[in-house]
């Protein structure tokens, strides 16, 4: 990795470790902690790859398990950054660009709904990780990537199911190996290999643990909890005009995230260089920016404000690419004009 994506990396650590909690804070913190540490069930979906990653934190010997927790959202998010501006790079158009991949990634990273997810022992730094793997394979859909995003789409099932998102894009993107069945059959393992983690679960759920939320140590349970069935209700409440007001708020957040500079870029790359990314880039821009807010259709009140916050920065990782050919235009122009 060069000097100056290192650099970065570790001002976003320095000031992320200054930022965050010494112990649990708010929301699903401290159960996420409790189910790491115990090597437990989390809430519905049980989380598994959270909690087995997690839990290996813990044997480290700092501060408290807590704290443990955030290191690991930390690690993890630094990790997704260093993936996105590799990825980025790839994109450039030049080695002229090479610069404008580093302004970009860090852009997305040090943004606060993106920070956010870096400072507390949440699930959602290690989503971030996965789209960023996610999308760096589908920009280039060559075979390697093929059987690395099989094994990653089954990586990000087994920790949370907003994965289900990319899936349409990773099938759009990999459509030209739908008729090399020895191929799909071994992209196909790789993905169970990926989802595997879930059995976790049932395995420490019939040795109780102190956290075992759901307990899934039966097929029906297991199924129950793995569907987030509980939950069902609360989801499907919602009226298509709810999915609008949230799509609202989405993008109102989007616009806010960079003081709007950001969505300007983007503007300008889709108007200017939208041609330079695949089509399987902007099917899974479709189902996180405008499919979820459908799918959720939570109430528009100040309860249910926190979903940009949860669920936006995946998105706005997703936007990266077209914020890069947004910036590559500006510096092309900038060139010309001097």
């Amino acid at each position: 990795m060069a000097l100056a994506p290192c650099v970065v990396a570790f001002v976003l650590a320095a000031t992320a470790f200054y930022c965050s909690a010494p112990g649990v804070v708010g929301g699903d913190s401290p159960e996420l902690t409790a189910a790491a540490f115990h090597l437990g069930s989390a809430h519905a979906p049980g989380y598994p790859l959270f909690v087995l990653l997690g839990h290996l934190f813990q044997f480290l010997p700092v501060g408290t398990p807590a704290f443990r927790m955030t290191l690991f959202s930390i690690v993890v998010q630094l990790l997704a950054f260093y993936l996105l501006v590799q990825t980025l790079e790839d994109l450039s158009d030049s080695s002229k660009s090479k610069g404008a991949a580093l302004v970009v990634g860090t852009w997305v990273f040090a943004g606060p709904l993106v920070f956010h997810q870096m400072v507390s022992p949440e699930v959602f730094a290690l989503h971030l990780l996965t789209v960023s793997l996610l999308l760096m394979v589908l920009l280039k859909p060559n075979l390697p990537h093929l059987y690395l995003g099989a094994f990653g789409a089954g990586l990000g099932l087994a920790h949370h199911h907003l994965a289900l998102l990319l899936l349409p894009a990773l099938a759009w993107s990999f459509r030209g190996y739908l008729k090399r069945p020895k191929t799909m059959g071994m992209a196909a393992a790789l993905f169970v290999l990926g989802f595997s983690p879930y059995l976790l679960l049932p395995i420490r759920a019939v040795q109780s643990p102190l956290v075992n939320w759901g307990n899934p140590s039966t097929f029906s349970q297991f199924l129950y909890h793995l569907t987030r069935t509980q939950y069902g209700g609360d989801l499907n409440a919602g009226s298509v005009l709810n999915g609008g007001l949230d799509l609202w708020l989405y993008l109102k957040s989007a616009f806010l995230e960079n003081f709007g500079l950001g969505m300007l870029l983007i503007l300008a790359g889709f108007l200017k260089k939208r041609g330079d990314l695949r089509s399987g880039y902007y099917v899974g821009l479709l189902f996180l920016l405008g499919v979820l807010p459908f799918l959720l259709r939570t109430p528009n009140d100040s309860q249910s404000n926190y979903l940009a916050r949860a669920f936006l920065p995946p998105a706005l990782l997703w936007l990266s690419p077209l914020m890069l050919k947004g910036t590559e235009w500006i510096f092309a122009l900038a060139r010309k004009g001097a």
